[in-house]
């Protein structure tokens, strides 16, 4: 993979990994699991930009581009799967913060591009219009080109172009909206917002001190720091649901040295520790 993907900057690392179980290949819990241990080794052993963390692949390499860069979005700044499929559940929402730029032909008989158009028309027919955001684009070549299975080669749409693409993206990690569909036991956290039982598409807004809440079932926190929010000042969270708007939190957020411990234990991401916690439900 080197040898294709080569290697853009002098300056960046780069990691191809093998997928360790090639029946779920990237998209299964071991495979999920192995990339971002990776992740977090790099992050513990050089000094890494937590907020300049790419993430592209081919194939088989696509699928899990979709899938790790949706279920993960909060760890990347730019994802860019090529001649994969997406499983949408828990994956095409979490995308709203994330640059995405995706390669399919049309003429692939190994990797359908049905999955991604479909992704796709969610975004721009369903999630955009509800959720803003979406910096996606997706090209799908024609058979005229003949791609097929292989790796985007034309001029402006190859690999040295996607890589130049993706560099031209940083990682906002407080950003003032965040959409967030929780599918995995194990992944609480997904940038400021914290649930260990969370289900359904949860939306948030954030305006100053103020957090707006709609969407979503289960338990729900919102992870704070003095770079989100002015701590000194009273925190304010109301949640909107079909029957109107509620306040369910206002006053001074508690610091906690335990919400601290436990986010640089789990992110090893200085740009995401916290220091308190405000429970929305």
């Amino acid at each position: 993979m080197a040898r294709i993907f080569g290697t853009p900057d002098s300056k960046l690392i780069c990691v191809y990994p093998t997928v360790a179980e090639k029946r779920t290949g990237w998209t299964g819990p071991e495979g999920e699991r192995f990339v971002t241990a990776i992740l977090d080794e790099l992050k513990r052993t050089y000094r890494i930009d937590t907020n300049r963390v790419y993430l592209a692949g081919h194939s088989m390499g696509g699928y899990g581009t979709w899938s790790v860069g949706g279920k993960h979005a909060d760890l990347f700044a730019a994802a860019a799967p090529m001649a994969g499929g997406v499983y949408e559940r828990g994956v095409v929402p979490n995308f709203r913060n994330l640059p995405l730029r995706v390669y399919n032909a049309e003429d692939d008989q190994r990797v359908k591009p049905d999955s991604s158009i479909r992704a796709f028309e969610r975004i721009d027919q369903e999630l955009r219009p509800r959720h803003g955001g979406y910096p996606a684009v997706f090209h799908l070549y024609p058979p005229k080109d003949r791609i097929g299975h292989g790796f985007p080669r034309k001029r402006g749409h190859d690999i040295r172009s996607i890589f130049a693409w993706m560099l031209e993206h940083r990682r906002d990690p407080r950003p003032e909206h965040v959409v967030w569909e929780p599918s995995l036991s194990w992944k609480r956290h997904f940038y400021w917002l914290f649930s260990a039982r969370g289900s359904g598409v949860i939306d948030v807004r954030r305006d100053g001190n103020t957090f707006t809440v709609s969407g979503g079932r289960g338990d729900l926190w919102i992870q704070l720091d003095k770079k989100l929010c002015d701590l000194n000042k009273p925190v304010v969270v109301k949640e909107r649901t079909r029957d109107g708007e509620r306040e369910v939190f206002r006053g001074l957020p508690k610091l906690s040295l335990r919400v601290l411990v436990e986010s640089v234990g789990v992110r090893n991401d200085p740009e995401m520790a916290y220091v308190a916690r405000v429970r929305v439900r």
